[in-house]
C-alpha cells in the first residue's frame, strides 16, 4: 500500500474509547496515532451546541438517528437509539452517570474466560481514570483525567425520594462505587460546574497539542484495508485510503460490527447477502447484542425543583438475585408555580436474557445498520421489568412521595392486574442506550476478540469499546468503556 502518510496507529471513532486512547498512546511522543470522527469536532467547551455542553439533560443535536427494527415483543414499534457523533462519542450526549457496576460484573467476564479482567484486575483502571471529587481512597483516584462528583444537598422531592426507599427496606449508602454498596445513595456523576466532562474535554484536550496526534472529524470509516492477512489500513467513506500499522475499531456495539462485515469479517452467509466476500469467517460479529429495557413512570408534583440543583441527585440500585434494577427519580421543573413540574420515576433491568442481532443494510458505509434488540424476546425479561413497574409504583406510594405526588400513567392497578401490567410493559419500553457484547471479547465460538482487543484470525486489527463487553453490566457502559480504553492502551502502546 503506497501512502504519504503512514501512521502507527489509526483509531476509528473518537467516543468514549478512542480519546483515551488517542491520549494515552500519543504520550509517547514516537507513536503517530490518526484519530478519526464521522461526527464534527468541538475543541472547546465555547464551541460545543448548548445541549452538548449543558450536563443536566441528554444532548440530541448531535446524534446517528438510529432505530432499532420493529419488535414483535413490544407490540411492534421501532425504538430510537441515541448515539454521540461527534468527538467524545456518547460520552457528549449521556447524562453523566459515572457508575462502575459492581465487582461480579468484571469478575464475571474471568470466569467465562477472560482472564485478566477480575475485578481486582479492572481496579486499578478505575483508579487511574478517576478525579473523585468526593473520595480519597483505596478505591478511588485522585489524579486522572475523567471528574466525578456527587450531590450532597437534596431538593424536596430528591430527600423524599429517598426517605420512600428506606421505608420499603432500601439501605442508605453514600458512594455506588464503593464496592458491595447496594442501594440509595447520591449518584456519581461527572458533570462539573454544569458542564458535561467528555472524553473529548478531558483526555483529547490533553493531547491535542501534542504533534504526534491528527485528528480527523466529518470523516466516516468504510472498511479495513488489508495487505493479505494483516490490517493495514482503513478506506474513507470519500475514498480516502490511510495506511497504519495497527487498525483499532472504536466506533461503538453498532458501528464497530458494522466495519468489520464490511470489511469481510463476521458470519459469510450474512456478507454474501449484501454482495462481501467473506475474509474471516466470525460468526459472533453483531450476533450477541445486549441492551438494558428502560421504563419511565411519570408523575406530576407542585414541588418545584429550586433552580441552582440539578434534575439528577439520586439513584436506587436493587439486587433481587434474579432481577437487578436501576430506579432514579427525574425531576423537570415546568419554570411556573402555576403548573405542575414532572416528577419521572425511572427504572432499568440490568440483568436482561434477550439477546438482539445487527446486520448491514448494505455495503455502503452511508447506510444505517439493521439493529433487531430483540427487546423483551425472553419472558423473564418481561416478568422483571412488570416487576420493575410495581417496585417503581411502591416507592412513590411510600407516604413521603405520597404526599407531594399526582400519578398521571398508572394507578394501583399495576398490583393486581398481570395482564395489563403486561401489555402496558410492552407499549411504553424504551432503551438505557447502553448497548453492548456485539463484538464480545472471549475465546468461545461467538467471541470476536481476546483479551486485548486483537480480532481473532486477524494480525494488526483490534476493537476497544463497549461492544467487546461480553456481558449485562449491572451500570452504565461510560466508565466501563473508558477503563477498558485504559487498560487495552497499555497493551496496545507494548
Amino acid at each position: 500500500m503506497s501512502q504519504s502518510v503512514h501512521f502507527d496507529v489509526i483509531i476509528a471513532g473518537a467516543g468514549s474509547a478512542g480519546c483515551v486512547l488517542a491520549n494515552r498512546l500519543t504520550e509517547d511522543a514516537a507513536c503517530r496515532v490518526l484519530l478519526i470522527e464521522a461526527g464534527p469536532d468541538f475543541p472547546t467547551v465555547e464551541s460545543l451546541p448548548r445541549d452538548i455542553a449543558e450536563g443536566l439533560d441528554v444532548g440530541q443535536s448531535q446524534d446517528w438517528g438510529y432505530r432499532s427494527e420493529p419488535g414483535a415483543a413490544i407490540a411492534g414499534r421501532s425504538i430510537p437509539l441515541l448515539r454521540g457523533k461527534l468527538t467524545g462519542g456518547c460520552s457528549a450526549i449521556n447524562v453523566t452517570f459515572s457508575m462502575r457496576g459492581w465487582p461480579d460484573d468484571y469478575d464475571g467476564w474471568a470466569s467465562i474466560g477472560n482472564k485478566g479482567w477480575s475485578f481486582s484486575d479492572v481496579l486499578p483502571y478505575f483508579r487511574k481514570l478517576e478525579t473523585d471529587h468526593d473520595y480519597s481512597n483505596k478505591w478511588h483516584g485522585q489524579t486522572g483525567p475523567h471528574p466525578i462528583r456527587r450531590q450532597r444537598e437534596l431538593s424536596e422531592s430528591h430527600q423524599r425520594f429517598v426517605e420512600a426507599c428506606e421505608v420499603l427496606g432500601h439501605r442508605r449508602i453514600e458512594d455506588h462505587n464503593q464496592p458491595g454498596e447496594i442501594g440509595i445513595g447520591p449518584a456519581p456523576v461527572n458533570t462539573v460546574d454544569g458542564v458535561r466532562r467528555s472524553t473529548a474535554l478531558t483526555y483529547l484536550a490533553q493531547a491535542r497539542s501534542r504533534p504526534n496526534l491528527s485528528v480527523l472529524p466529518n470523516t466516516t470509516v468504510d472498511r479495513v484495508v488489508f495487505e493479505g492477512a494483516r490490517a493495514a489500513g482503513v478506506l474513507t467513506g470519500d475514498g480516502q485510503v490511510l495506511a497504519g500499522d495497527q487498525i483499532v475499531l472504536a466506533a461503538g456495539s453498532y458501528a464497530s460490527p458494522a466495519i468489520l462485515m464490511r470489511s469481510g469479517i463476521g458470519q459469510p452467509a450474512e456478507m454474501s447477502r449484501i454482495g462481501i466476500d467473506a475474509h474471516v469467517e466470525l460468526p459472533g460479529v453483531g450476533a450477541e447484542l445486549i441492551e438494558h429495557p428502560l421504563i419511565g413512570i411519570v408523575f406530576h408534583t407542585y414541588s418545584v425543583l429550586p433552580p441552582d440543583l440539578p434534575g439528577l441527585q439520586t439513584m436506587l440500585a436493587i439486587d433481587q438475585g434474579e432481577y437487578r434494577f436501576q430506579v432514579f427519580p427525574w425531576h423537570q421543573p415546568s419554570g411556573s408555580p402555576e403548573s405542575p413540574d414532572v416528577f419521572a420515576i425511572v427504572g432499568a433491568l440490568l440483568n436482561p436474557r434477550s439477546r438482539g442481532k445487527l446486520r448491514v443494510g448494505s455495503g455502503s458505509s452511508d447506510a444505517s445498520p439493521l439493529i433487531d434488540l430483540q427487546l423483551l424476546g425472553d419472558e423473564r425479561d418481561v416478568a422483571g421489568v412488570v416487576e420493575l413497574v410495581r417496585t417503581i409504583w411502591r416507592i412513590s406510594q411510600a407516604q413521603s412521595l405520597r404526599d407531594i405526588l399526582r400519578p398521571a400513567m398508572i394507578d394501583d392497578w399495576v398490583e393486581r392486574d398481570d395482564e395489563k401490567v403486561e401489555t402496558f410493559v410492552r407499549e411504553i419500553v424504551e432503551v438505557y442506550n447502553h448497548p453492548v457484547a456485539t463484538c464480545r471479547m472471549g475465546g468461545d465460538g461467538l467471541a470476536v476478540v481476546d483479551q486485548q482487543g486483537r480480532v481473532h484470525g486477524v494480525r494488526g486489527l483490534r476493537v476497544i469499546d463497549a461492544s467487546i463487553i461480553p456481558v449485562p453490566l449491572t451500570a452504565q457502559t461510560n466508565l466501563s468503556t473508558i477503563m477498558i480504553a485504559e487498560k487495552l492502551a497499555e497493551h496496545l502502546a507494548a
